[in-house]
């Protein structure tokens, strides 16, 4: 019976060999590190930002440079409340990708950038030393009317005359556009801040009907207090601490420039 005792033999090898298998199997499986996945279990915000998409969940942080997965309903706009002063420019970056435009600021030092989104305008001005010295939004839709930071009030709603009696900074008008700003120091309640409220000609469209632009030095402060009586602001700035940003907001204004955002593609 040499063939039955070949095939026997041939079979205990087999076994031999699968359960060695088996028993490398489980001591791999008991030893070997846990999986991890390069997205978070529950993402809670997803974000794109000039072909950027940024994915925060639980404790992780994903900058993914794929334009396809941008069909997964960003929402930048619930990351305005993480803006501050004080604040380095790679924080505002890791937030909202890279900035559309980029300009330096000759006389006062510093950059002025502008990141794009369909909702809003999000203006940063950083210092040499790359921190946030100023920041602004300006809505770009009617719907989209975000809360003022540190005042009683939303942008595209609440009238400029209800927000106080502000100090005018600047009123201008052309032949093509009209823009306006005025500020209100807070002091010890607001944490020493100023805030800037107004309208940029690249925001959002005001009410035309209702809608009489005033320039101080030309109509008077009776018809910029019209003014202010009946139009919202579309735009609004935050200064540092104790800081003073009026050079900064004369020189960049607060939003994007007019023509620069006729030029703008679709969204």
């Amino acid at each position: 019976m040499p063939s039955l005792e070949k095939s026997s033999w041939i079979a205990g090898i087999v076994s031999a060999v699968l359960a060695a298998v088996g028993i490398a199997w489980g001591v791999w499986s008991y030893i070997r590190p846990p999986e991890t996945s390069s997205l978070p279990v529950s993402p809670t915000t997803w974000v794109t930002g000039n072909q950027n998409l940024v994915v925060h969940g639980g404790s992780n942080t994903i900058n993914l440079a794929s334009p396809a997965l941008a069909q997964m309903q960003p929402n930048p706009e619930l990351l305005i409340a993480k803006v501050n002063t004080g604040i380095t420019r790679k924080s505002i970056e890791a937030l909202f990708g890279q900035p559309r435009f980029d300009d330096p600021i000759p006389s006062l030092g510093g950059r002025n950038l502008i990141f794009v989104f369909p909702r809003f305008f999000l203006q940063v001005v950083v210092s040499l030393e790359e921190k946030v010295a100023f920041y602004s939004v300006t809505t770009r839709t009617v719907e989209f009317r975000p809360e003022v930071p540190k005042l009683d009030g939303r942008l595209m709603e609440t009238k400029l005359a209800d927000f106080g009696d502000l100090q005018h900074v600047y009123s201008d008008m052309t032949s093509k556009y009209y823009e306006y700003a005025e500020k209100i120091y807070l002091g010890n309640a607001g944490n020493y801040r100023t805030i800037y409220l107004g309208f940029c000609p690249s925001g959002a469209p005001p009410d035309w009907g209702k809608f009489k632009p005033a320039v101080l030095n030309q109509d008077g402060l009776a018809a910029v207090n019209r003014f202010r009586a009946q139009n919202a602001p579309n735009c609004y700035g935050v200064g540092d601490i104790l800081g003073e940003e009026d050079a900064i907001v004369r020189q960049v204004r607060i939003g994007l420039d007019y023509y620069v955002a006729r030029d703008l593609p679709p969204d």
